[in-house]
């Protein structure tokens, strides 16, 4: 490796980056607030989660030329990104489905140990 490139990688590794010189990053006061919350709608309104690729008649990914990071983040392609919605559709009713029966268990445990509060109330109480 050539001597000058080794000075400029130790020096990196050694100082690295220092961000505490520079000023935070910060979008102008015109810059939309963004919701990170919030899903993704396209321009009708419908969550960008729902939305069926395959019934789509234009599907401009596909021309010649273009760019498939144009239309898709984090390395996901047409195939990738309905998997990953449906998967996270699954994921979604199984959270539902396990919230509510999580609920449901500690309503009936709150409600048994209500009952046999009560009884063991009761029998101290009434005489025998």
């Amino acid at each position: 490796m050539d001597a000058a490139i080794q000075q400029v990688l130790e020096a990196q590794s050694d100082d690295g980056f220092d961000a505490s010189k520079y000023p935070p990053a910060r979008a102008p006061a015109s810059h939309p607030q963004i919701n990170l919350d919030a899903v993704g709608t396209v321009d009708d309104g419908r969550s960008v989660l729902d939305l069926d690729l395959a019934a789509m008649a234009d599907k401009p990914w596909r021309r010649p030329g273009s760019d498939l990071s144009d239309w898709f983040n984090y390395g996901f392609d047409e195939i990738s990104w309905e998997a990953y919605c449906y998967r996270r559709k699954d994921v979604g009713d199984l959270a539902s489905l396990l919230k509510t029966s999580v609920l449901v268990r500690l309503g009936l445990a709150f409600y048994c140990h209500a009952v046999t509060h009560f009884v063991l109330s009761i029998s101290r109480i009434t005489p025998r």
